[in-house]
């Protein structure tokens, strides 16, 4: 038996996550968030969703978190 791999990139699992979080959400939209920090906090659920993901990886999860639109959002 298999194991089937997710289709869900990284980024689209950041996305996912933080807007289904809406304290996250929040905090960054108002830009009170360390991006590192919180990519190293998700870090584990973007691995379950994405089926990618080790220390490598929270480098991407912060290019992911500031490439989201909220982050060109003005306040």
């Amino acid at each position: 038996m298999t194991a089937q791999r997710s289709t869900v990139s990284v980024p689209e699992a950041v996305r996912e996550i933080l807007t289904r979080n809406c304290p996250i959400y929040q905090c960054l939209k108002m830009k009170l968030m360390n991006f590192h920090s919180l990519a190293e906090l998700i870090q584990p659920q973007v691995k379950q969703m994405s089926g990618r993901g080790n220390n490598q990886h929270a480098s991407r999860n912060d290019q992911a978190i500031l490439r989201h639109p909220i982050q060109h959002e003005e306040p």
